[in-house]
């Protein structure tokens, strides 16, 4: 891992990895909202749900069908998973996917599935006001040198929930 510094001063660690685990204190704050049944892509130890999936069974091929997903994908692949959170909450497929994302709007994977389709499928956008410190090896690493944002999709509007 490689420490950087941003123009403001503030250390990061240059991500190497894609298996950097969402904190169970934000975790927990959106299953409150959301009862998740299902992390598609997560290692066995970072798993946030009973049902998930590794790397090696491959929650892009998985189906999703009946579940409430969580999903902090690997960054290396987001425009992937972001196409199957879309298409699994419009063909019915799922009734909500969460997503932890970084706050990248200047990207076309933002733009295609999750800003131009805004109000007609019901994505909604929670940029956090924090920068996310994500766990590595259980461990609590320093924030990346950049926002993040939780992208739900839905057949349900998230702003009728409390916790928001």
């Amino acid at each position: 891992m490689e420490e950087q510094t941003t123009l403001d001063g503030t250390e990061y660690i240059k991500q190497t990895s894609d298996d950097w685990e969402t904190p169970d204190s934000l975790f927990k704050q959106l299953d409150n909202m959301f009862q998740f049944t299902l992390d598609p892509c997560c290692q066995i130890e970072t798993a946030k749900c009973k049902t998930y999936f590794t790397p090696k069974e491959n929650g892009l091929i998985q189906s999703w069908k009946g579940h409430r997903v969580f999903m902090n994908c690997p960054y290396s692949d987001i425009p992937n998973w972001v196409h199957k959170a879309y298409n699994s909450v419009k063909w019915f497929h799922t009734e909500i996917v969460a997503a932890l994302l970084p706050a990248w709007t200047d990207r076309k994977w933002f733009h295609d599935y999750i800003y131009s389709r805004f109000y007609r499928n019901k994505a909604e956008i929670i940029f956090l006001p924090y920068r996310v410190k994500f766990l590595l090896n259980g461990k609590e690493g320093k924030s990346p040198p950049f926002g993040s944002m939780i992208i739900v999709w839905s057949r349900e509007s998230v702003w009728d929930r409390e916790g928001i």
